[in-house]
């Protein structure tokens, strides 16, 4: 996760040891791209360690993370996604989940004001820092959200398959998985796998869907399987459920979307309506995977593009964004605007899917001739230019085997 950070230009020092040239100028630190304007103390180094050390109430709030101040025990306390931090002034080591971490440089109390090392509180509130020698100033980048897909499920009907695939996500700070449903994989092996999940802040959804599935044709195939995740839904405790339901329909592959593509869209519509019908009532929303284009398809009978109506029938979309460049025209950020957009004005919110699998339609598809340096680079740079937009939620990574095979490439 941390290769990122091995940019060209930036010059990396293990706990941001700042040069002379540097130090002497005032300290820029930038949060996502967004510079910090700090109202009361200023970021500074200390004199002996050369580390950076900022303002621990802003740079919490920057972070996202809630701060409060026990004056029984002068100690600060800080929570983020279920993370408690305990410091105190002059102190070497901070309580984090109660077990002792050692702070490269022991927090500061200057002008009344708690100051603490940058790359210290970022990496504890799960972000990065890097030096931007170019703009001289520290750039801190938050942890990106990021989910996979797991289509073989039977992966985990083993426990070293279940630890395999959780730790590959721990690594990787994948919090969403999408599971296929196979019903001849046991309702023990998913109880298992999600109650494990959850363990690590993992959401599980049930993952369904073949591009068939939107002709009329193919729903008494569809039935038995939305049978299976309701009954499973019943009958095991809340922390072995499914979060939600993942489809995955791209009825674009059907011979028919050449030949009578107004017939395809509405069957299509008709199923995603009849689907929405067929779950009303097991507490599961459902997300659909749909292609960056799709909000130049306008959905027959409405006013709206395809995207933007199937964004009213669900929960949210993952925007299959297949290309391996963030920036420029036909690009990452690029493709996913209009899209995102559209989910702004409806309170959804959006993931955009990269490929990491062989793709044969062109070489600017997938990440897997670039691999997984170069992907976690773009990966960065779009996030970064996308997270102020209110219906963006992150990356999604498909699918979890190819993903794992690049990685064993770039050993």
């Amino acid at each position: 996760m941390r290769r990122w950070l091995c940019w060209v230009g930036v010059i990396l020092l293990s706990g941001l040891l700042l040069a002379p040239a540097a130090a002497a100028t005032a300290i820029q630190i930038a949060v996502d791209n967004r510079q910090m304007a700090f109202q009361a103390e200023p970021p500074y180094v200390d004199p002996r360690s050369k580390r950076i050390m900022v303002p621990l109430r802003e740079m919490a709030t920057a972070l996202g993370a809630e701060l409060k101040w026990d004056k029984s025990t002068s100690e600060a306390i800080l929570r983020l996604n279920g993370q408690s931090i305990r410091l105190a002034a002059g102190q070497p080591s901070a309580l984090v989940n109660g077990s002792a971490v050692a702070l490269e440089v022991p927090a500061q109390l200057r002008h009344q004001r708690m100051m603490v090392p940058l790359r210290w509180i970022s990496e504890v509130l799960q972000a990065q820092v890097a030096w931007d020698e170019a703009r001289q100033r520290a750039e801190v980048a938050t942890m990106m959200p990021k989910a996979t897909w797991v289509w073989d499920s039977r992966l985990i009907e083993s426990e070293s398959g279940r630890d395999e695939i959780l730790q590959f996500a721990h690594d990787h700070h994948v919090n969403a998985i999408y599971l296929q449903i196979n019903r001849d994989v046991s309702p023990d092996a998913y109880g298992a796998f999600i109650r494990s999940a959850a363990r690590a802040d993992i959401r599980v959804e049930a993952l369904a869907g073949r591009p068939e599935w939107a002709l009329a044709t193919s729903r008494e195939s569809v039935r038995p399987i939305l049978a299976w995740v309701r009954q499973y839904q019943m009958s095991v405790p809340p922390e072995e459920r499914f979060a939600g339901w993942h489809l995955d329909m791209e009825p674009y592959l059907l011979r028919e979307w050449t030949t009578n593509r107004q017939r395809v869209l509405e069957e299509w519509m008709d199923t995603v309506q009849w689907l929405g019908e067929e779950m009303n009532g097991s507490g599961l929303g459902i997300v659909y995977d749909i292609p960056y284009w799709l909000h130049q398809v306008k959905a027959p009978g409405t006013e709206a593009s395809m995207s933007a109506w199937l964004l009213e029938q669900s929960d949210g979309v993952v925007i299959m964004n297949y290309r391996n460049h963030a920036r420029g025209n036909n690009g990452i950020i690029d493709n996913a605007g209009a899209i995102l957009d559209e989910a702004y004005r409806q309170g959804k919110q959006v993931l955009i899917a990269v490929e990491t699998a062989p793709n044969a339609e062109s070489e600017r598809t997938s990440f897997y001739v670039k691999g997984v340096r170069l992907m976690e680079q773009e990966l960065r740079t779009a996030h970064s230019e996308l997270t102020g937009h209110a219906a963006y939620g992150g990356m999604a990574i498909h699918d979890y085997r190819s993903w794992a095979a690049l990685e064993q490439r770039a050993e």
